[in-house]
């Protein structure tokens, strides 16, 4: 499951320029952004998502061992979204 969230948030960071980088190994995963976390980490905390941010810009992802892909998969929509939502922002 580790190589699959990890897939789905680089093709994230394709997609947006907000993610600097994506790293680490298992289910333990750090997502580097160009921007402050807390924004980020709120708002996946109010689509039931916990996440924590490390430092000022890195969010830490560790789904419990049993998560499966229909989970990783709501998460990396939930992100999008968030992301989307927060880039539209900006301009």
């Amino acid at each position: 499951m580790g190589e699959y969230l990890k897939s789905g948030l680089n093709s994230l960071a394709e997609k947006h320029e907000t993610i600097k980088e994506v790293r680490g190994l298992g289910l333990i995963i750090g997502v580097e952004l160009h921007v402050p976390g807390a924004p980020v980490v709120e708002a996946c905390r109010k689509n039931g998502f916990l996440i924590v941010c490390a430092q000022e810009r890195v969010l830490r992802l560790v789904p419990p061992l049993i998560v499966g892909k229909e989970e990783i998969d709501l998460l990396l929509e939930a992100l999008d979204n968030i992301l989307d939502e927060m880039e539209t922002k900006r301009g």
